[in-house]
C-alpha cells in the first residue's frame, strides 16, 4: 500500500472509532476545544474555560480545564450532588488564589505598620491551609473521575 492509501485508511477507521465510542470519548480538537461524550464542548474564554451543553442553551465556568473535565464526568455519571460540590470548590479555590495574591501584595508594601502586617499574615495563612484542605478534596474527585475513564476502556 502507498502512504496516501495509508493516509485514508487511517482517516477513515479515525473517523469510524470517533462516531463509534463519541459517547464514550473525549477529544481535543485542533482549535483548542474539547469535546466530551457527544454532550458537551469545553472551550477557553477570558482565563477560564466554558462548557457549552451540545443539547440545550446551559453553559457553565471554571477556572481551570482539569476542573470542567472533571465535572463533565460527574454529570454525564448522574452525580448532581457531587457536580454541585466540584462547581463550588471551583469558585471558592478561584476567590482563595485571589485573596492569596491580595494578601502577599499587601505584606510586601513597606507603608504599612507592623500590626497590620501580622493580620495580614495570618488571612494569608489561612488562606493557604483553606486552599489545601480544598484542593485535596478536588483532588479526589478529579481521581475518582480518572478513573471511571480507565475502567471504561479497560479489557475484561
Amino acid at each position: 500500500m502507498t502512504d496516501k492509501n495509508n493516509e485514508k485508511l487511517e482517516k477513515f477507521f479515525s473517523k469510524d472509532f470517533i462516531l463509534k465510542y463519541k459517547n464514550l470519548i473525549i477529544l481535543q480538537n485542533e482549535d483548542g476545544t474539547y469535546d466530551l461524550f457527544d454532550r458537551y464542548c469545553i472551550t477557553k474564554w477570558k482565563n477560564r474555560y466554558k462548557i457549552i451543553f451540545r443539547y440545550n442553551s446551559n453553559e457553565k465556568i471554571f477556572s481551570s480545564i482539569k476542573n470542567a473535565v472533571t465535572w463533565c464526568i460527574f454529570d454525564y455519571r448522574n452525580r448532581f450532588t457531587e457536580c454541585n460540590r466540584i462547581e463550588y470548590l471551583d469558585k471558592i479555590l478561584s476567590s482563595i488564589d485571589n485573596g492569596i495574591v491580595i494578601h502577599k501584595s499587601l505584606l510586601n508594601k513597606k507603608s504599612i505598620d507592623y500590626s497590620d502586617k501580622l493580620i495580614y499574615a495570618s488571612k494569608l495563612s489561612e488562606e493557604i491551609s483553606r486552599k489545601k484542605y480544598m484542593q485535596e478534596e478536588m483532588n479526589s474527585f478529579i481521581v475518582q473521575s480518572r478513573i471511571w475513564q480507565s475502567e471504561k476502556f479497560s479489557v475484561k
